[in-house]
This record gives C-alpha cells, structure tokens and sequence, in this order.
C-alpha cells in the first residue's frame, strides 16, 4: 500500500491523479486503502481523489457494504486470478501505455 498523502489528524486519504477517464478504479483504490486502514485500527477515515488540472475532488467514504461483500470479492478474484495455472489473455486498452502495472501484463 503506497497512500499518496494521509492526514492522521482529520482522517483523510488523498490519491492525485492525472485524469478522471478510470475514476471507477480511482475510487476502488482508495476504498481499498480506507479497508486496510480500518483493519489496522484506524477507524472512521475518509478519502479523496483529486483531479488537479480539473480542479475537482472526489470524496469517497467506505460502506458497510464495501466492507462485508465488495472488496472481499475482489480479493477473492485476485486470489482466483494468482491460483490459474496459465495467465487470463491480455485484455489491451488504449490507456495500458501509461498504466503503472504496464510491466505485471505486458512483460
């Protein structure tokens, strides 16, 4: 886990990004960094993702719901995923360049 700023006295997550275009993932990622931060004892955190060059921020805060039955199926699927005996096909879209996992698909 690698926060891009957290604020300890007001409880905040906040993540930077370039572009809205994932914004679904965006939101995913700091949810799952509000999860492991509750499963660490810290508890009642909220998040933030901030578009700069946009100038918006989204808030994000996690659910009950994220909590019992989201996140835990997606680490049920990376679980399933990491399990294959041979890699799921490479699914290309055209934001793969820039991803920061470029090299986990590509390589």
């Amino acid at each position: 886990m690698k926060i891009d700023h957290f604020d300890p006295r007001e409880k905040v997550v906040k993540e930077t990004k370039k572009s809205p275009k994932l914004k679904f993932a965006h939101v995913a990622q700091v949810k799952y960094y509000l999860y492991l931060l509750e499963l660490r004892g810290i508890k009642a955190a909220t998040g933030q993702v901030e578009y700069p060059r946009q100038k918006r921020t989204t808030e994000v805060s996690l659910l009950a719901a994220d909590r019992d039955t989201t996140i835990p199926g997606w680490l049920a699927e990376i679980e399933r995923i990491t399990q294959l005996e041979k890699c799921p096909e490479i699914v290309r879209k055209s934001y793969c360049r820039s991803c920061a996992f470029h090299d986990f698909c590509f390589s």
